[in-house]
């Protein structure tokens, strides 16, 4: 972990290494609310967020539930 975060927040990069998305899409969500985040200087307009270890566990139930309402689940029924 980044010595400027605590042990419990994610740098965007790390966030989209772990949920297995691109930088874009991590950025994507912060700016339409689906992943909380907080910017290292809220009066910035371009500035770096942390993300909350927990957002990261949410993400990923969401982005699976996404996957699986589209056909795409993971087991075949065949």
């Amino acid at each position: 972990m980044n010595k400027n975060t605590s042990t419990t927040e994610l740098t965007v990069a790390q966030f989209a290494k772990e949920a297995k998305v691109s930088h874009d899409t991590v950025l994507r969500g912060l700016h339409s609310g689906k992943i909380k985040g907080r910017k290292k200087n809220p009066f910035a307009q371009k500035t770096a967020f942390f993300i909350p270890s927990s957002e990261l566990e949410r993400f990923k139930k969401l982005a699976e539930g996404e996957s699986e309402s589209n056909g795409h689940s993971k087991s075949s029924d065949n």
